[in-house]
């Protein structure tokens, strides 16, 4: 499994290289592979390395602590007001990412 590099600048709305360069460096770290398209031998698929699945995991494991507490200091109702907010707000701004 993997994503190709097209795709993912695409996703972002940022250009190729831009992408290219980003996974260059995620690859150099240990975090990101390229490997070749099955589908189609001239494109590439990056995807996780275990190493980057692991920070992946380690990463939301933090996250759900922090809400947690976040939750405990403000309230379950206060917090999901908050998430639903973000939520809203990220999909008001999503069209604008492109620009």
């Amino acid at each position: 499994m993997g994503v190709r590099v097209v795709a993912l600048a695409q996703r972002l709305g940022i250009s190729k290289q831009a992408v290219s360069q980003t996974l260059a460096e995620l690859v150099e770290q240990g975090i990101v592979e390229l490997v070749p398209d099955p589908a189609d031998g001239r494109a590439k698929l990056a995807r996780f390395t275990r190493r980057g699945a692991e920070a992946i995991g380690e990463g939301l494991a933090v996250l759900r602590g922090l809400e947690a507490e976040l939750a405990a200091e403000i309230g379950a109702g206060r917090m999901k007001a908050l998430h639903d907010a973000l939520v809203a707000l990220e999909a008001a701004l999503e069209p604008r990412a492109g620009e």
